[in-house]
């Protein structure tokens, strides 16, 4: 994949953008034979070009930051400072044919440059003069041999081999002035030893092959010009192994070696104790004793976890073409010392676990197991098994470590155990009238159980239904991915009684002259009311008078409701009567004269059922039912005599209802 950068061939300036600020625009001028590179422990890439300036490469966002120095082609001088004291302005200045680079176990960037170490801190953007002659002259001091001084300067400088150890000691060798020499450097001690090799600068090979498969301190590979370097770091190794091939010296070499930094012993492992070998390349892809590698220098090196060594073109055979072939080359591990532990820690059988379930852990029963945190867990007794029970989720470090050929070996696994601890959703109480449903919205997610059941509901319904014929209590369980929800809700509807509707009318009769109606609520189960005459609102009240404006039927509709709004209505009726009156005299004389003369019952709307007069021995000497007809003073065709006497009439409205009065009436003549 083309990530960033100009698509011509021909030399770029680059774009520096500003100091310290990243952009997608940013990249580096191009680059010739030199540079150092480093991959930080933030996994982002560095590059310090061979003018001096320092680069960074963010793989996330595809980006170039440069980082430190001038920014110019030519004429950037190293500035030293004080030894061992980081400062802004120190830098190592442009450089030629080095490539010696390492990152420490504190990510910091370190650079071997023309004799001088220097260390660069990503956190304060600074580089630190750490040792080396600075600006005099480069001129090596080996002291002696596997002793660590102050004093100790490997010198020569350029096309070193390079490596780390897995304790963060940095080596180099094999420089392009043909010198065998190996060198360690400590940054704790900020010092030099000179590991193997001679220090004689000479002509010749002053290598020492005799077998192979045989590491000792007597053997090296020495002199050599653009051989490779390459190791895996692997923490559970008792030693490290650092791999060394091919380069230069009176012809190109094919040899494989590996150096051991904890016994300073070279093994010679593969490959040809003289320049020139061709090579047989067999079938590719297909691994064989016959396979040669044909020899090369300047070429890419790299070692896989299992010391497997790959090799990628360079100059090869006996001329200077360029390669581009791919090559493995498997080792035998008993040549090296190297003991594949084909032991792979395995998480739990299941990982994804409901609270109070458990998972198990098979082990193998040769390793001592120690687990962090050191909770909810067992182990049976020959440790074969690990069994969880964590309450809640939690990440957990199982480290095997046994002795492999007096070799402490280490594994480790970090793995988290989910717990799924579903909390029960929330129910509430619920009221309800008598004869309604009750719905609820549900979490799909869940699958409910109510007790009693809900007349309609089914799992990954969002709606449960209930309709109660009394007060009910509900008992909730569920379940969530499989998971019992350890706890049960509760709830209750409770049956409101609907509103029962009903008034009296008092009176359920009047007269226009006074139409007042009281109405009386005689409701159960009811807080609201409306009053309605006509489909029109006339009150909210409980009781109310109602004063009407016409005569004839008035009927009232009342409608109750309870505190859930639930109604209830009642219709009741009363009569207007229109104005009417009755007028009966208490005095008459029938004597002709043409003024009262007849003693009747006078009224206005009203008919006359029965009009009876009676003397006062209670006689009746009159009766009629006809308003129009009245009493002359005669009782059986003869006058009656003067005085006082009584009447008794029943008479009723135009609606019919009915009346009685009574009274007496005095007889003159």
């Amino acid at each position: 994949t083309w990530m960033k950068g100009a698509q011509i061939v021909t030399n770029t300036a680059g774009l520096l953008g500003t100091q310290g600020v990243p952009s997608i625009n940013n990249f580096p001028p191009s680059g010739g034979l030199s540079g150092n590179c480093w991959t930080d422990t933030n996994n982002n890439l560095w590059y310090f070009h061979s003018w001096g300036d320092l680069w960074k490469y963010s793989i996330t966002t595809n980006e170039w930051t440069w980082m430190k120095g001038l920014g110019v082609a030519v004429g950037q001088n190293a500035v030293y400072g004080t030894m061992g004291v980081p400062n802004i302005a120190n830098t190592p200045g442009n450089h030629s044919e080095n490539k010696c680079a390492w990152t420490d176990e504190f990510n910091n960037l370190w650079l071997y440059n023309d004799g001088n170490v220097w260390k660069y801190e990503i956190t304060t953007n600074m580089w630190t003069w750490m040792k080396g002659p600075g600006a005099g002259v480069n001129v090596p001091n080996y002291g002696v041999l596997g002793v660590p001084a102050m004093t100790n300067q490997p010198g020569i400088t350029q096309s070193w081999d390079f490596w780390k150890d897995k304790n963060n000691k940095f080596y180099i060798g094999f420089t392009a002035y043909n010198s065998s020499a190996l060198w360690k450097y400590d940054p704790l001690t900020n010092m030099w030893t000179w590991l193997s090799g001679t220090s004689v600068i000479a002509s010749g090979n002053a290598s020492n092959f005799n077998s192979q498969c045989v590491a000792s301190t007597d053997r090296n590979p020495g002199k050599r010009i653009e051989s490779r370097g390459a190791q895996y770091i692997d923490k559970n190794l008792c030693n490290d192994f650092l791999w060394f091939s091919g380069g230069q010296n009176f012809g190109k070499f094919n040899d494989l070696w590996v150096y051991q930094p904890l016994q300073n012993t070279w093994t010679w492992v593969a490959g040809d104790s003289i320049p020139g070998t061709l090579g047989s390349y067999g079938i590719q892809g297909v691994p064989s004793a016959t396979n040669v590698l044909p020899c090369r220098t300047g070429h890419i090196m790299w070692v896989d976890s299992l010391q497997q060594v790959w090799i990628f073109g360079g100059l090869a055979k006996g001329g200077t073409s360029r390669a581009n072939d791919l090559w493995r080359f498997t080792p035998d591990y008993a040549c090296i010392g190297f003991t594949v532990d084909t032991f792979v820690l395995m998480p739990p059988l299941d990982t994804v676990l409901c609270k109070t379930e458990s998972t198990i852990m098979p082990l193998d029963t040769s390793y001592s197991i120690s687990v962090s945190p050191a909770i909810y867990f067992t182990a049976n007794a020959d440790t074969s098994v690990i069994t969880f029970t964590p309450p809640v989720t939690t990440t957990y470090t199982v480290t095997a470590s046994k002795l492999s050929n007096n070799c402490p070996v280490s594994k480790s696994i970090v793995f988290t155990i989910i717990v799924n601890d579903y909390p029960m959703p929330a129910f509430t109480d619920a009221t309800i009238c008598e004869g309604e449903n009750h719905r609820i919205v549900l979490d799909t997610s869940y699958q409910f159980t109510f007790t009693p059941n809900a007349i309609q509901y089914a799992a990954g319904d969002s709606n449960a239904i209930f309709d109660p014929a009394i007060t009910t209590t509900y008992t909730v369980t569920a379940t969530k991915n499989g998971c019992p929800v350890l706890s049960n809700a509760n709830f209750t509807i409770i049956l409101m009684p609907n509103p029962i509707a009903s008034f009296a009318v008092s009176p359920n009769v009047v007269e226009i002259i006074d139409p007042t109606f009281n109405l009386i609520n005689q409701s159960q189960y009811a807080s609201n009311y409306q009053w309605m005459v006509n489909n029109t609102l006339i009150d909210t009240n409980k009781n109310i008078s109602y004063v009407s404006a016409d005569t004839g039927k008035v009927c009232f509709t009342l409608y109750a409701y309870n505190q859930l709004g639930c109604v209830d209505s009642f219709t009741n009726c009363g009569y207007v009567l229109p104005d009417y009156s009755v007028f009966i005299p208490t005095v008459f004389s029938p004597n002709g004269d043409g003024l009262n003369d007849v003693f009747k019952v006078v009224g206005k709307n009203i008919k006359v059922k029965w009009f009876s007069i009676y003397n006062r021995w209670g006689q009746e000497v009159f009766w009629t039912d006809d308003i129009a007809i009245g009493w002359d003073g005669k009782f059986k065709g003869v006058d009656a005599d003067m005085g006082v006497y009584f009447y008794l009439v029943e008479y009723c409205n135009v609606f019919g209802q009915g009346f009685t009065k009574k009274g007496d009436v005095s007889l003159v003549r």
